[in-house]
C-alpha cells in the first residue's frame, strides 16, 4: 500500500499501488488517442480536397477540388446561391452633406414631354415613388398633376431660380424635390431606357444627389441584374411568365427605380 498525502502532508488514506499505476497511465493514453484522431482527420480532409482523375488528358485536370464540384447546401439541403451584386453602370453624384440633409418628405416631379401612348415620365415616377416608399428612405409626395417648366440640365448646372424651388416645397410641404427625366425609352425587346434624376435640397436650393444612366438589356451585366431583380421580387415565376416580365417596360422601370433608391441609401450610410 502507498500513502496519499493532502496539501498539509498528512496521511489521508491508503491507495493500492496498482491503482496508482493505472492513474499515472491515463494521461499518456489519452494523448496517444488524440494524436491518432488528429492524424486521421488530416488524412481525410487532405484526401477530400484533392481528387486525382486518371482519365484527364490536360494538366489543369490533374487535381480537382472535391468541395467546389458540389453545390453548397443550406436549410432542407437546398443549394445556396452565391451573392449577386447589381452592376453600377451609371454616373452618380452624392453630396458630402447628404447624410445631414437627408430629406424626410420628398416631392417627386417628372419632367419632359408626355408624348406617345406610353406616358414614360409619369410611369417611371410612379415606379420610383414605390421604390422609395418601400425602402423607407423618405415619404414621397407624387401629385397626379403638376406643372414644372424647370429643366434637369439647368438644375444640374445650377442655372435655376431658387424661388421656384421654394414655391414648390412650400406648396407641397416638402424639404426636398426629386426631378426625374426619361431621356430615352425603347419599349420593345430588347428593352432600353436612359434616366436622369436630381434631388434638390429645398432649404439651400442645392443638388445633393444626382444619377444618370443608360439601362440597356443587351448589355450582359444589365441583363443579368434585371433577371435577378425579377427573380427576387416575384415569389414563383414560370419560364413563360419570366419571359413576359423581361419584355415589360414597367418592370425595367421598377429595376431602374430600385437601383436609384439603392444608390440613395448607400449615400446616406
Amino acid at each position: 500500500m502507498m500513502p496519499r498525502f493532502s496539501k498539509d502532508s498528512k496521511v489521508v488514506t491508503d491507495v493500492p499501488c496498482n491503482r496508482v499505476e493505472e492513474l499515472t497511465q491515463i494521461r499518456p493514453r489519452l494523448a496517444a488517442i488524440l494524436i491518432t484522431l488528429l492524424g486521421l482527420s488530416q488524412l481525410f480532409f487532405s484526401g477530400c480536397q484533392t481528387m486525382y482523375h486518371s482519365n484527364c488528358s490536360t494538366a489543369p485536370c490533374e487535381g480537382t477540388s472535391f468541395f467546389s464540384s458540389r453545390p453548397r447546401l443550406g436549410l432542407f439541403r437546398k443549394p445556396i446561391e452565391e451573392p449577386f451584386f447589381h452592376p453600377q453602370k451609371y454616373s452618380l453624384f452624392v453630396s458630402p452633406d447628404l447624410p445631414q440633409k437627408c430629406p424626410k418628405r420628398v416631392l417627386l416631379v417628372p419632367t419632359g414631354t408626355e408624348s406617345g401612348q406610353y406616358q414614360a415620365p409619369s410611369h417611371f415616377a410612379e415606379a420610383l415613388a414605390g421604390a422609395i416608399r418601400g425602402a423607407g428612405v423618405a415619404e414621397v409626395v407624387f401629385p397626379t398633376q403638376i406643372n414644372c417648366m424647370m429643366s434637369v440640365d439647368r438644375l444640374l448646372a445650377g442655372q435655376f431660380d431658387e424661388q421656384d424651388i421654394v414655391h414648390l416645397s412650400r406648396t407641397w410641404n416638402c424639404d426636398a424635390i426629386m426631378f426625374v427625366r426619361i431621356n430615352q425609352l425603347k419599349a420593345h425587346a430588347p428593352l432600353q431606357t436612359a434616366v436622369t434624376a436630381a434631388l434638390v435640397d429645398a432649404n439651400e436650393s442645392v443638388v445633393i444627389f444626382a444619377i444618370d444612366g443608360n439601362w440597356d438589356t443587351t448589355d450582359p451585366d444589365i441583363r443579368k441584374g434585371f433577371e435577378m431583380f425579377i427573380k427576387n421580387s416575384e415569389l414563383e415565376l414560370g419560364e413563360s411568365q419570366k419571359k413576359l416580365q423581361l419584355q415589360s417596360p414597367s418592370r425595367l422601370f421598377a429595376y431602374v427605380a430600385f437601383q436609384i433608391t439603392d444608390a440613395w441609401q448607400t449615400g446616406i450610410e
